[in-house]
């Protein structure tokens, strides 16, 4: 069940989103709605970590997907559901297109979707929009 997706076009090459992305303890710098975050080994499929959400219990996530300066998908397991946070590179002409995807799968997703999904999907534009602007002001810009 897709609860919401947000795009927006920067001006850098896809490496310099990466390098924010894969920098997992600063997440939060870019997140409001992450309190902490970490990553207990290399960011690859398979890996596992935790985060502290506002308002939310810490939980741990897996990293599902990793297909480096393209794409990752991160799971959090839930009871009887799951939530898919996926994140997209795609090269545009005079940058690269940045979306973030939230799905809530299983058989409770939608019970999970109604009690905590407001508060992602009011979030994430921001969340968005302060990755590009932190990808735009260390990145590579394009002439």
């Amino acid at each position: 069940m897709l609860l919401t997706e947000v795009s927006l076009v920067c001006r850098v090459d896809p490496d310099a989103v990466w390098r924010i992305w894969v920098d997992v303890s600063n997440w939060n710098r870019w997140d409001d709605s992450v309190i902490w975050s970490r990553l207990d080994s290399p960011f690859e499929t398979g890996s596992k970590g935790r985060l502290k959400p506002k308002g939310g219990p810490e939980c741990e996530f897996e990293l599902t997907t990793v297909e480096p300066n393209r794409r990752f998908v991160d799971v959090t397991k839930l009871p009887l559901a799951s939530i898919w946070f996926i994140h997209n590179l795609e090269p545009v002409d005079g940058g690269t297109r940045v979306t973030h995807r939230i799905e809530f799968r299983g058989l409770l997703g939608w019970h999970f979707a109604k009690l905590i999904g407001r508060g992602m999907k009011t979030g994430l534009p921001a969340a968005v929009r302060a990755l590009v602007g932190a990808a735009e002001g260390e990145g590579v810009t394009h002439a």
